[in-house]
């Protein structure tokens, strides 16, 4: 994984290898595929569960607190961003079968599902997509930056 990174005057380990359609950095790990387990590994949650010792559970996510919150995996500019447990699966098909399913307040990434911030409503699942979650993924797979375009 080394090989892969670069050190910059702001002290960031930059990822060159390969990234995701979303620009995050990823490792094709050969043991974990003889192992029979999915090789593809990402960076930065791999780094943070290295250093911090635990592994994240489902719902957990890792932001960076430097400038290149994009493809820094430096450890020591992890955090833990959210934690949202069990309702980060809110539509669960458990939940839809039995009836008991509650609606999420907000989208994986944490934007507030209003009216004006629902772009499709799955009328077999009910599952929402977020408005600024679609356009700024448009935005990234055009190259673009979401957060420079007003």
């Amino acid at each position: 994984m080394l090989q892969n990174v670069e050190r910059t005057e702001s002290g960031c380990l930059v990822w060159k290898g390969m990234t995701d359609k979303d620009g995050r950095p990823l490792y094709y790990d050969g043991g974990r595929y003889a192992a029979g387990e999915n090789p593809l590994v990402y960076v930065q949650r791999w780094v943070f569960e290295h250093y911090s010792g635990t592994p994240l559970t489902s719902g957990q996510t890792v932001t960076r607190n430097c400038q290149n919150t994009l493809l820094c995996v430096h450890h020591e500019h992890a955090t833990l961003w959210r934690n949202l447990g069990s309702r980060a699966f809110v539509n669960g098909r458990s939940d839809r079968a039995t009836g008991n399913a509650t609606l999420a307040e907000r989208c994986a990434n944490g934007h507030e599902f209003d009216n004006d911030n629902i772009a499709y409503v799955n009328p077999r699942t009910g599952a929402r997509s977020c408005r600024r979650c679609t356009r700024d993924l448009k935005l990234r797979s055009r190259g673009m930056d979401p957060e420079a375009v007003p």
